[in-house]
């Protein structure tokens, strides 16, 4: 397998690895926010609407907390070498 082979392969388990962050934090968002009174916040929380609204924050939450969790690891593989 050709040095460029190897990269290409790397960077694909790389953005496996990545996707199923995003998706497991998606969830995680997703459950987290089923604690929520959502009574409060909106005029029926059963609607469609309502439940989109709560999977688009989901969504959002989810990702934000991957980005963090993504970037922290290229941090602190960063920093090997550095010590």
């Amino acid at each position: 397998m050709s040095p460029a082979d190897q990269l290409q392969q790397a960077a694909a388990v790389y953005a496996v690895i990545d996707i199923v962050i995003v998706l497991v934090s998606i969830a995680a968002a997703w459950w987290a926010l089923q604690q929520v009174r959502w009574e409060a916040f909106l005029k029926d929380p059963a609607s469609p609407r309502s439940k989109w609204l709560m999977v688009m924050l989901a969504a959002v939450v989810g990702y934000q907390f991957a980005r963090f969790i993504l970037d922290y690891m290229a941090w602190s593989s960063q920093l090997d070498g550095f010590f």
